[in-house]
């Protein structure tokens, strides 16, 4: 072999399938480290803002940040982002899954609005928790979610979110004139307006029709990026859920720290267990298609205890610090891949 020739060294390398493998994967975790950090940077970031903030609360002026600078203040950013998406009711479903304490969930849901309520007006957003805005939507139902796990909760969230996203957001005519676009004439809708004849559609047809999928836009409500057609607002894609052990975290001492990593659970809607089985075996078709033996397969692959039935990393759900929850983690859910980005398998807990 001639090594003064690059030829052959590129040659050698290419004899090698493993060490392309390593190459692919080294680059794979450097672009996802990357994104990871960016997404704490900007959490961590805010985190501190507010503790800074806390500091000052028996002043008569507490420090904030001012509104106008999207790359600054996250108010605006979910305020562009409903602009975009032609919305005007955003935050997230939210389900009551133990039912042995009336007054602690009272508790509960206190703290969590009192920590959204504290967060917004550091950023002077207080605006976009009016009423006709912001909507926690809680569905409390002891003889349906009493001891609920994921799967349960995400199968009602997809029903439900089909009449949702008509009800709160109206048809896909009245949502693209909020975006400031016309329908195309050849669209069922015609033009742009309220459209009665949509409106008395079933909810199957205005999934079809009102917000049909569009691949070519990430932006509209409900997009083709991802596993089959995925939606993009965060309110209908990912859901919170509330089970004993996370009330307790939320109703004890700790629950009113941020140190203190009370968590509620984040639901991923389009998640399937087909889809995080898919993945492993397409993962091992790459493998077998770099040439490598699949004796070793089994070893390189980790193996992770059964959850909800799943032994993959992903079990579609984590938890997280509740009061990063709004608007912190939903200004950064509103990029689709960010929950995958940011995820922790249970017991972890996805706090700054």
């Amino acid at each position: 072999m001639d090594l003064k020739n690059p030829k052959h060294h590129l040659l050698s390398i290419q004899q090698h399938p493993a060490f392309l493998l390593s190459i692919s994967r080294l680059m794979s975790c450097i672009f996802r480290a990357t994104r990871v950090l960016s997404y704490k940077k900007n959490l961590t970031l805010a985190s501190s803002l507010q503790f800074y903030s806390a500091a000052f609360s028996s002043t008569t002026t507490r420090p904030t940040i001012p509104r106008g600078d999207s790359s600054l203040n996250t108010a605006d950013q979910i305020q562009d982002r409903l602009r975009e998406d032609g919305h005007r009711i955003w935050g997230f479903a939210v389900y009551r899954c133990t039912y042995r304490d009336d007054a602690e969930w009272e508790t509960c849901l206190e703290r969590l609005n009192a920590s959204i309520r504290k967060s917004m007006r550091f950023y002077n957003g207080l605006d976009l928790l009016d009423e006709d805005a912001f909507r926690l939507t809680v569905f409390d139902d002891a003889s349906r979610f009493d001891g609920a796990g994921a799967p349960v909760v995400r199968r009602h969230f997809k029903e439900w979110r089909k009449r949702a996203l008509l009800e709160e957001q109206g048809t896909r005519g009245e949502i693209e004139a909020r975006r400031g676009k016309a329908i195309s004439p050849h669209h069922p809708d015609g033009v742009v307006g309220v459209d009665e004849e949509s409106r008395a559609r079933s909810p199957a047809e205005v999934q079809d029709v009102a917000v049909q999928p569009r691949g070519d836009d990430i932006r509209r409500p409900w997009s083709g990026h991802g596993y089959g057609h995925r939606i993009a607002a965060v309110r209908y894609r990912l859901c919170v859920a509330v089970d004993e052990a996370a009330l307790q975290s939320v109703v004890s001492a700790k629950g009113e720290s941020r140190i203190g990593n009370a968590w509620m659970n984040l639901i991923e809607g389009d998640w399937t267990l087909e889809d995080a089985a898919a993945q492993r075996e397409e993962t091992k078709i790459q493998y077998l298609e770099n040439g490598l033996d699949l004796e070793d397969w089994d070893d390189e692959v980790e193996t992770f205890p059964e959850i909800d039935g799943c032994t993959e990393e992903n079990v579609g759900w984590m938890k997280v610090c509740y009061q990063d929850l709004v608007p912190l983690l939903y200004s950064l859910l509103m990029d689709n891949n960010a929950f995958e980005e940011l995820y922790v398998r249970p017991p972890g807990i996805r706090a700054w």
